[in-house]
């Protein structure tokens, strides 16, 4: 993999193209392209996302970084948002190294905790298993909005 590549005017078209091969359900679609577009417009302090892209330079792989300012935690916690591989690049070793540079880039802008959701969708159990591999631990489980919670400390950042 590249190194990740952050979102730009030249690229967001191949990101948006990313968003419909990477999440199933069209609400979710259409929030990434919008967080994507507000990204650019800087209308999200302390938002980016960055992609991994392939030797063509097409976008295979997203990864990104929010704040939360409804939470009270918000200074010392960054989400992970709109993480995924493009289908027919999965188990390539991309997902870990994605996550490995937001993680990274979390850990240089000082935050002590990163938080994650996902869905409880049985499709989800691979992205699950390489949350846990990173050290995430599962914090919630609501299995009435079908939500899974995960949270990674930063020891001795």
């Amino acid at each position: 993999m590249n190194h990740p590549v952050l979102l730009s005017e030249k690229n967001i078209a191949s990101a948006i193209s990313l968003i419909d091969k990477v999440f199933p359900y069209k609400e979710d679609r259409e929030l990434a392209r919008i967080n994507f577009i507000e990204t650019l417009e800087h209308k999200n302090y302390g938002q980016n996302y960055w992609f991994a892209t392939d030797e063509n330079g097409k976008a295979v792989g997203m990864t990104g970084l929010y704040l939360d300012q409804k939470n009270k935690d918000y200074n010392e916690t960054i989400w992970l948002g709109w993480f995924g591989v493009h289908p027919d690049y999965r188990r390539k070793g991309i997902g870990s190294s994605l996550l490995d540079f937001t993680i990274n880039e979390a850990k240089k802008r000082g935050f002590e905790t990163m938080k994650i959701y996902t869905s409880t969708d049985e499709n989800e159990g691979a992205a699950h298993k390489l949350y846990e591999n990173h050290g995430f631990e599962k914090i919630e489980h609501s299995k009435n909005t079908e939500i899974i919670y995960y949270s990674k400390h930063f020891v001795g950042r």
